[in-house]
């Protein structure tokens, strides 16, 4: 995506590439502001809302809440041995996932940056080009 990116910032006039800069400043994110979020409540995806991945934020939201609804739910039942093993998945699922970004949130950053000027330098285009 680099090489993409290089080739369609190359065609750009000054003009074009101070707009580019100035809408890049609003999608900037932080590596320290993200590990913050993931220490915090990085269980509940506040890193990947921040990131701009709504999708897997919701999927960490929901795997917080019914995780432990279903763990816990299953002792207080006679048969609840299903809820239990199901609620226990769910949650060695999102404390895996959590451990995994604790490695690859300075790349998900860039990738969140890469992808974003990608889109502007779309806009861009198309508003330029009649």
């Amino acid at each position: 995506m680099d090489n993409e990116i290089l080739k369609m910032k190359r065609n750009l006039s000054d003009h074009d590439l101070a707009i580019l800069n100035s809408e890049m400043e609003k999608h900037r994110k932080s590596v320290g502001l993200t590990y913050l979020l993931w220490f915090f409540l990085g269980l509940y995806g506040a890193h990947k809302f921040y990131l701009g991945k709504v999708a897997d934020g919701i999927a960490y939201l929901l795997g917080s809440l019914i995780g432990p609804i279903l763990f816990f739910a299953g002792f207080a039942s006679e048969n609840g041995s299903l809820s239990v093993g199901t609620g226990a998945i769910i949650l060695f699922a999102i404390l895996t996932c959590w451990a995994v970004d604790l490695f690859t949130i300075p790349i998900q950053v860039k990738k969140s940056l890469e992808k974003a000027e990608m889109k502007v330098l779309d806009d861009l285009h198309h508003f330029t080009t009649p």
